[in-house]
């Protein structure tokens, strides 16, 4: 047999093993949740992670078709899957997901989205992706007031969900605020050090500003953040003394990611360059903590003992307990007041 018609079988074959496999999925799904004999409005229970969740019942052919649907979508023929998800939202019509997934793909395919995306809110008003897929669909339509306040609703359901970083920077190039995008993604990738997604999007737009600083900013991360094994090798780690090296030299993006490499928090950077008397550097890195989270207590002391301004502002926030390295640093400031 030639290598063409050989790479052509195993293509064949592997699509035709993830067809069984996700019915597969869907059979155990069903095994899961029930028989199809289950009254539409009874609740039932579902083992998760090996914990027990009660929810309602949700049809063999609505899994089914989800199961198509999202197959589709994944393999790029929207219309199919556009077909599948209308299918399962006739059998389940209380999906919030199903409701998403819709508006996302009419969104893209130029077709009216804004009952489905209504719905998806509707079902779930604390369903982040519901609200960032709506979010989404009005920047594309050029209604970038209301796709602001769908994403900050969004960003406060889940402040964690790495999806939002590429939002935000697609809405303020939108804006044409691409400064604004560089502050937030720094933020973000501040609070955030092993969102490849973030660091990616603060790589982009600052090729647009033709920043070479941030560019090299972003890089340094991404080579220090583990990479997939099938990728290959991770980088050897750095030596125990890569932060120290970095503040000693005054380079705060090589700390940074020397921070990270190291699985340190990055308000340590801020604590040791504080230590060393490096005080532009420790407010630098606690203003940018602060901006990604105002609740973080330990980068308000750093600006505390620094006289800082910053350390009063955005005092709205829950703010977390401050760690004992930082409170030693408070309590000795307090003492030599005394």
């Amino acid at each position: 047999m030639k290598r063409g018609a050989l790479a052509l079988g195993l293509t064949s074959l592997s699509r035709s093993v993830k067809r069984q496999s996700l019915l597969l999925v869907g059979l155990t799904l069903v095994s899961l949740t029930g028989s199809a004999c289950i009254p539409r409005d009874e609740a039932v229970t579902r083992v998760v992670g090996g914990r027990t969740q009660p929810g309602r019942y949700i049809s063999v052919t609505a899994y089914f078709d989800y199961l198509r649907g999202a197959e589709a979508e994944a393999q790029g023929d929207l219309p199919a899957a556009t077909a599948a998800y209308r299918r399962a939202i006739r059998e389940d019509p209380n999906s919030p997901e199903l409701w998403r997934r819709l508006a996302t793909l009419d969104c893209q395919t130029g077709r009216p989205w804004q009952v489905s995306a209504r719905a998806a809110i509707q079902l779930g008003p604390d369903y982040e992706p519901a609200w960032r897929a709506k979010a989404l669909c009005h920047i594309k339509a050029g209604e970038l007031t209301e796709a602001e306040r769908a994403l900050k609703r969004a960003l406060s359901l889940d402040p964690t969900q790495e999806a939002l970083a590429s939002a935000f920077a697609t809405l303020f190039r939108a804006q044409r605020k691409p400064r604004e995008a560089l502050a937030w993604l720094s933020a973000w990738v501040t609070w955030h050090p092993e969102s490849v997604l973030g660091w990616r999007e603060l790589r982009s737009v600052a090729l647009e500003l033709n920043d070479p600083a941030s560019v090299s900013r972003a890089d340094a991360a991404l080579r220090a953040l583990p990479r997939d094994p099938r990728a290959g090798l991770a980088p050897e780690p750095p030596p125990p003394d890569a932060l120290e090296r970095a503040l000693a030299e005054g380079d705060l993006q090589r700390a940074q990611a020397a921070a990270r490499a190291l699985q340190l928090p990055a308000q340590e950077v801020a604590r040791r360059a504080y230590l060393r008397g490096q005080t532009a550097l420790a407010r630098e890195q606690s203003r940018l903590l602060l901006a990604a989270d105002p609740s973080c207590s330990d980068a308000r002391v750093i600006l505390l003992l620094l006289g800082d301004p910053h350390a009063s502002r955005d005092l709205w926030a829950q703010p977390d307990p401050i760690s004992p390295p930082f409170q030693a640093l408070l309590d000795a400031a307090l003492e030599r007041a005394r």
